[in-house]
């Protein structure tokens, strides 16, 4: 995906606005900005005041998925996920700790105390405006001073020929939205968030460099997709190979008829379903291991299996064969077996350059080992 241009327009410093995500070292300002999008897309800024709470819970909402989900480092000096444990911890908010991801916190922003706001909002709405004020206007002051210089700046150069994009109320429950910026937010609104979380994965990549598919980790995953064609192309082997193909966990056979697909690697971690992560198992095995990482010894016989369900449809399918690989060559980043299958212990050697450093990264993000026993 590349960084989305966006629109101009005469009245607005447009120049300004593409500097807001610069000097950055935490989530704060990215999580901020997409939550006065989002509260724009709804429609939930009256006379273009947004209460600072509402954007908090925009914030925590945004967070989780990739902070909880996927396990995403935000930043040696973010805290987002300090205060996401510090909501759990009040009584009203329980919930988040048993189930995040069914806690509706954008809807409930009424109820986010008020000191986890304030910690929330400490720097990012000043910080966030400072593009808009040159430095000259700005001075040599304390954080603090400079903070209230950039409050007083706000409001003083909200009717100037340049607006900035918001200022700051008083007493700081909320911020007013220039009514030349919400326009624009609203008429180009797909491509400022597309822009807006451009540098959201960008960013998240740095702090995540041997992170896979980053971009499919920002928001809640779509629904599992049925996986028709995998099964297809599994069950068929199955058939082909009957007695030979077996759960990599379990030893026992697999039938055409009664097996299930796991994402070797977890899903929440590799996100997406691509077949060559994809292995035939028993039903009670796949929904043991669940999200969890496999135990390394089952890598040969992964790989094993992988070899069968190759060679079995290049002998019977050539013409199909090639288009199978595709995903394969994408994957594990070979381009010399698209007209004849791999040696097993060339499929090894290129399966443990990527799946094993995955693993260990997965490990160290914090996903469990699973083992039957467990």
């Amino acid at each position: 995906m590349s960084n989305p241009a966006l629109p101009e327009h005469s009245s607005l410093d447009i120049e300004a606005f593409s500097r807001i995500f610069r000097n950055r070292n935490s989530s704060y300002k990215f999580l901020w900005m997409q939550a006065i999008l989002r509260v724009v897309a709804l429609g939930k800024c009256r006379d273009n005041a947004i209460p600072v709470n509402l954007l908090v819970a925009h914030m925590f909402e945004i967070a989780k998925y990739p902070l909880r989900k996927f396990r995403l480092a935000f930043g040696l000096n973010d805290r987002i996920d300090m205060h996401l444990r510090d909501l759990g911890e009040v009584k009203a908010w329980e919930d988040i700790q048993r189930n995040i991801f069914e806690c509706n916190i954008a809807g409930r922003a009424e109820e986010i105390p008020g000191h986890i706001v304030r910690k929330m909002m400490k720097f990012v709405p000043y910080r966030m405006l400072i593009p808009f004020f040159p430095g000259n206007q700005l001075g040599k002051f304390s954080e603090r001073t400079q903070h209230e210089v950039i409050a007083t700046l706000s409001r003083r150069n909200f009717e100037s020929e340049k607006p900035p994009l918001y200022r700051l109320l008083p007493g700081m429950e909320a911020i007013e939205l220039h009514p030349l910026w919400r326009n624009y937010l609203e008429v180009n609104l797909s491509i400022v968030e597309a822009w807006a979380k451009w540098h959201w994965a960008k960013y998240l990549q740095t702090c995540n460099p041997n992170s896979p598919a980053i971009q499919s980790k920002l928001e809640k995953p779509d629904s599992r997709a049925a996986l028709s064609r995998e099964r297809e192309f599994w069950r068929w082997v199955i058939g082909k190979r009957a007695g030979e193909i077996i759960c990599i966990f379990s030893g026992e056979d697999l039938d055409m008829g009664d097996f299930a697909l796991d994402h070797y690697l977890p899903r929440d971690f590799i996100a997406h379903d691509q077949i060559w992560n994809l292995s035939p198992v028993s039903q009670a095995a796949n929904a043991q291991k669940s999200n969890m990482l496999p135990p390394r010894e089952s890598f040969e016989r992964f790989v094993q299996i992988q070899h069968i369900g190759l060679t079995t449809y290049h002998a019977a399918r050539p013409g199909k064969y090639r288009k199978l690989m595709d995903e394969y060559l994408a994957g594990i980043n070979v381009s010399v077996w698209n007209e004849n299958p791999p040696s097993l212990a060339d499929l090894q050697s290129a399966y443990s350059q990527v799946i094993l450093p995955l693993w260990q990264l997965a490990k160290n993000n914090g996903f469990r080992i699973w083992s039957e026993e467990s």
